[in-house]
């Protein structure tokens, strides 16, 4: 009777040891798929963010003051040519596209809420 004690208890163990590995492999599968889950969540949001910062570029590069400032400010004034020859070549349109623009994004970044840009 002992040698059927014996098998019974070898085989027993060769069970729980299956059982142990295969227990151990739906974990790290489980743990795998969670990763990529993970993983794909976070490209996804990447995604979106990166998304969200074209249409900002897009709304921003859309806005042209350089058409309309020192020409427009020249008929309003009645200035002589040789002004506005000058306005041009110091680039005060350009200066005022840059700080219209400058004024565009502090404006666009106000609206994002302080604990989302703190680290």
């Amino acid at each position: 009777m002992d040698w059927i004690n014996f098998d019974f208890s070898q085989m027993l163990d060769k069970i729980h040891s299956f059982l142990d590995q295969f227990f151990n492999q739906v974990k790290d599968l489980a743990d795998w798929f969670i990763a990529q889950v993970i993983y794909l969540l976070g490209k996804m949001l990447y995604t979106i963010y990166s998304i969200f910062l074209l249409l900002v570029e897009s709304i921003v590069n859309g806005i042209s003051f350089v058409g309309s400032t020192a020409i427009d400010f020249a008929q309003w004034a009645n200035l002589p040519p040789e002004v506005i020859w000058m306005m041009h070549q110091i680039g005060l349109p350009q200066c005022l596209s840059m700080i219209a623009a400058a004024i565009m994004i502090r404006v666009t970044l106000n609206l994002i809420p302080g604990v989302l840009t703190r680290i």
